[in-house]
Parts: C-alpha cells; structure tokens; sequence
C-alpha cells in the first residue's frame, strides 16, 4: 500500500496522514488506528472542546515510526457545542524516530504536550505561540529540548529574529551536529512589535544554554506597524547574546538602533553585546554608520570592549 490511504477504510499501514479542521472525537478515532504513520499533520484544531494534551499523547504513543510531526490550533476555530467527555490518561509517549516537530497554540497546551512527550532523536523544532498570555514560563519546553540529544548538544552559532506585521520568528541553527543540521525555530503571533519583543525577551532569558553559543546575529524588522517600541523592550531581546561577535541590522531596524545604542548608559554598555566586534548596517555606507554611532562607539572604546569594524554587505 502507498503512503497515503482513504481515513474511512483500513489505515494500519498508512504512512502519511494531513488533516485540517477535524472534529476532535473522530481525530480521536483515527489517532487510535494509525500506528505506521511516518508523518502526520495536524491543521487548524479547534481552540475549544480540543483532544486534550493527555488523550493527544496517548494517541501518539503507539506511532513509533513517527518522523514528522505537525500540530496546530485554529483560534478562530470553536468546533462544536458539544463538550467531549471526561477523560483519564497517564499515558507518556516516546516518539524513537521523531526527527521533525512544529506546534502552533498556545502556551499552555504546549506545556501540558511536551510535558509527556519524549523525542530523542529530534533535531529540527518550530515553536509558534499564538495566545494573548502576558506572563510565559516554559519550564516543560526547555526540559524537553533537552531531551532530544541533538537539540541538547546544539551548539548553535547563528541567530536570525524576523519581525513580521503580525508575527516574529527567531531562528537558531549550528554546524552539523552528527549527521544534521540542527534548528530551532521559536516565534509569536501577535500585532506589534513591542508584544513580539516582550515575548522574544522573556523567553529567551529562560534559555542561556541556547543563546549563550550564538556567534553571529542578525535582527530584521519588516512590519510597519512597530506600534510603541521602546529601548528597553529591544535590549531586553539583546541582553541574553552574550557571546555574539557580529550583528547584522535590516529593515526599520537600521533607524532605531543608533539613537538606542548611542543612549545606552556606561553601565549598560558592559552587559549589551559585549563580545561584538563587526557590525553591518543594511543598506547604510559604514562611513555613515560610525558618524551616527559615534557616542556608542567611543564609550566602547573607553571601557575596554573590542574595536567595532564596521561593514555594509
């Protein structure tokens, strides 16, 4: 049999399932009589009357040959007014042969998910939360990066942070790692630039052995509607590079970063970038770029930090 099959008949041996919108008891059904499937996609799950994290993970505790796993949720999606049943699962699910994983929800079922989820040989992870949650701890997130032993060991060198109109990505990747390239794709929805940094900061001071490897960071603005973005919301995106050696500017972010770096006090100089070294300005003549930061580069200068070479390219 191929790697697709009609869901109505026998799907034992299906290897390859995409669905989108489907109703969470007949997802329940199916995800009890697929356990040779390679790849599932899950579209557009209703944000209510969901398949609860603990039935999911009983689900996909019998998909052992799982290499690709996609989850989503629809938040305009209700599904239906009849409530599910009460449930009872302790099930924890090992996924051996999970390479892929992309989750977009919110931030709370992803803890409740991945609390019971183990995927050793995981090495590509995308992460996009959607809910409207001021406060963001992701305890459960972190434990289970580190129990892929791919993500665990990532010593990532690059990071590149997308501010979009309606979301932003942050996307981390490395070298080859055994036989891989590793990435880590870590992002927000959400309608200003402001929230999507706030987000970007609060998360990532959670992850120091992520960030704490990064050599080579770019940053790129790409919304026009930057709303109310201030300083100290951008630093608090910055701080946590700490070994950065080369930062790259672009989009709108080429206007806001000087008069920011240039009022950053003694203090703060010390703890923003301290590492860097190389600097490129998209689209500004790098003789232009060292007369607007003049300020920020001479108190660099004085307190000891390296010698900025400033670039275009």
């Amino acid at each position: 049999m191929g790697r697709f099959a009609d869901v109505g008949g026998p799907t034992s041996s299906l290897q390859e399932l995409h669905l989108s919108g489907i109703s969470p008891p007949a997802l329940l059904s199916i995800l009890s009589s697929t356990n040779d499937l390679v790849d599932l996609r899950l579209h557009d799950l209703p944000v209510t009357d969901h398949v609860s994290p603990q039935a999911m993970v009983a689900g996909l505790a019998v998909m052992t040959k799982l290499e690709s796993l996609t989850i989503g949720f629809n938040p305009y999606f209700l599904a239906s007014l009849h409530p599910l049943p009460a449930l009872n699962f302790s099930a924890r699910a090992t996924l051996p042969t999970l390479t892929q994983f992309q989750y977009r929800g919110s931030h709370t079922y992803l803890e409740d998910l991945v609390a019971q989820l183990d995927t050793p040989q995981l090495f590509d992870l995308t992460i996009q939360i959607d809910d409207q949650s001021i406060v963001w701890q992701f305890y459960q997130l972190f434990q289970f990066i580190d129990r892929a032993e791919d993500l665990k060991l990532a010593q990532f060198r690059h990071a590149h942070a997308e501010i979009h109109s309606s979301n932003l990505f942050i996307h981390f990747n490395n070298a080859q790692t055994g036989q891989h390239t590793t990435h880590l794709t870590l992002g927000k929805v959400d309608h200003t630039a402001y929230d999507q940094l706030q987000f970007a900061g609060a998360l990532l001071s959670q992850a120091p052995a992520i960030t704490s490897t990064v050599r080579n960071l770019s940053i790129t603005l790409l919304s026009q509607m930057v709303g109310y973005l201030d300083h100290t919301t951008l630093l608090g995106f910055l701080y946590p590079f700490v070994t950065a050696e080369t930062l790259c500017i672009r989009g709108g972010f080429t206007d806001i970063f000087p008069p920011m770096l240039n009022d950053l006090s003694d203090e703060l100089i010390t703890k923003v970038l301290p590492a860097l070294h190389l600097l490129n300005f998209e689209d500004k003549p790098p003789e232009l770029v060292k007369k607007l930061l003049l300020p920020f580069i001479k108190k660099r200068w004085f307190i000891g930090h390296p010698p900025l070479t400033i670039v275009n390219g």
